[in-house]
């Protein structure tokens, strides 16, 4: 019997589908475990079951992983730390304790923000430090919509965006 090959390309650049309906030759996936699409890729998210979070003494919602492009990111109360699986946890920052933490991934530019602070990689240097040189409100979630950064949620009187 001849064995078929079908090559699914399309559909690994786009991802996951946005919604479930009419989903018939989108050539998109529609679950994806274990894994996320970067840059066309699919990759599996790092093997954070050797994590120790217990150590970090957290309780719910705390702590929070974050897989980014470029990082993979720990995120408690009043602190951020940096997961590699050769080093472990290594901090990062510690902040005021706020909300949960939002996040805007621009690869080597990431912002944070927990409604109380925004912290920011700077993208060349890659120092980690709260932004503090303007008056944006803090928010509670931030998004990278195009390049740009928006930053919002109920504490703030309007949507503030500037680019990273």
């Amino acid at each position: 019997m001849k064995e078929y090959t079908y090559s699914f390309i399309d559909g690994i650049s786009k991802g996951l589908i946005a919604t479930e309906k009419d989903i018939f030759n989108k050539q998109s996936f529609i679950q994806m475990d274990g894994a996320f699409v970067n840059d066309g890729i699919v990759v599996s998210t790092p093997d954070v079951n050797q994590l120790d979070l217990d150590s970090l003494g957290c309780s719910y919602p705390f702590p929070q992983v974050f897989y980014l492009k470029d990082l993979t990111i720990v995120g408690t109360a009043t602190a951020l730390y940096d997961y590699s699986a050769v080093g472990g946890l290594t901090s990062l920052i510690t902040v005021d304790e706020g909300s949960t933490w939002s996040v805007a991934d621009y690869h080597r530019f990431v912002v944070f923000t927990n409604g109380k602070a925004i912290i920011v990689r700077d993208g060349s240097s890659g120092e980690w430090r709260e932004f503090t040189e303007c008056t944006i409100p803090t928010g509670l979630c931030v998004c990278n919509l195009n390049g740009q950064l928006l930053i919002g949620g109920p504490e703030t009187s309007c949507v503030a965006g500037f680019m990273g």
